[in-house]
């Protein structure tokens, strides 16, 4: 994987004198630093995994892009260690299994369409600045989150930015709201902190953005399948923040 956590660790092994091989299998480096990078105000976060890059391409690391990698092909590589970067992937709640027209977060920063009346579940840090994203582009969104506050999960100051930005966009903000299922035509029944439910109707599209869990199951698979060691580094280990991952393979690549 070559999100940050996967380029920091090939980067560190690689100067202190290993042979590294790194495989991704999309076209280009970044991982979920992409689609962080997107909404606005945002775009600087391409620094981060641009500058680890070029610090694993002078450390000497081989790069092979469009490779995904399974048991059997990294078995054939013979490794001595293995650091798995894999990230993670969106929760889809069991609500949201049929409902139609439903994306998540990462479909639209990714460059999916949505409607001109998107409903967002999910008011974390992903789900307002995927609302932020959207609003931004003249459509008009709705923010359903369970927690009493906004973008909990966020640093306070950027935090604080972010709501303003989101109330001058006119985003209807519901935070205190209980989702409790999703009907027919996008209809999204909810009940707030006092116990009074509502139906809220009129969406195109619903983007779900409720969390990510690790994507640890190549992880599993190699560590079961291979004689040498195996760590998990990043989103696929524990979701957190960027420099977390960043440590994250720094600390893995210095254990090697």
């Amino acid at each position: 994987g070559a999100g940050p956590a996967g380029l920091m660790a090939a980067a560190t092994a690689a100067e202190r004198g290993h042979e590294v091989i790194l495989l991704e299998r999309s076209d280009r480096h970044g991982g979920q630093s992409n689609l962080a990078a997107v909404p606005p105000h945002k775009d600087d976060l391409r620094l981060i995994s641009d500058y680890l890059y070029r610090k694993a391409q002078r450390a000497g690391v081989a790069f092979r892009f469009s490779c995904e990698a399974t048991p059997e092909s990294v078995r054939e590589l013979s490794p001595d260690a293995v650091i798995v970067a894999t990230g993670s992937l969106p929760v889809i709640p069991h609500f949201c299994a049929s409902a139609a027209g439903a994306v998540t977060a990462q479909d639209i920063l990714s460059g999916a369409e949505a409607g001109k009346n998107v409903l967002v579940l999910g008011g974390g840090l992903i789900g307002c600045e995927t609302a932020e994203y959207l609003a931004a582009q003249g459509r008009s969104v709705t923010v359903v989150e369970m927690l009493p506050q906004l973008a909990k999960d966020m640093e306070w100051c950027a935090r604080v930015l972010l709501l303003r930005r989101m109330a001058s966009l006119g985003i209807n903000l519901r935070p205190g709201n209980e989702i409790l299922s999703i009907g027919a035509d996008n209809a999204v029944t909810v009940r707030n902190g006092k116990g009074r439910e509502e139906t809220l109707s009129g969406f195109d599209t619903l983007v779900v953005a409720v969390g990510c869990r690790p994507d640890n199951a190549l992880f599993n698979e190699l560590s079961a399948a291979l004689d040498c060691p195996c760590a998990a580094v990043g989103d696929c280990r524990k979701t957190a923040k960027i420099m977390d991952a960043v440590h994250g393979g720094f600390e893995a690549a210095l254990m090697l």
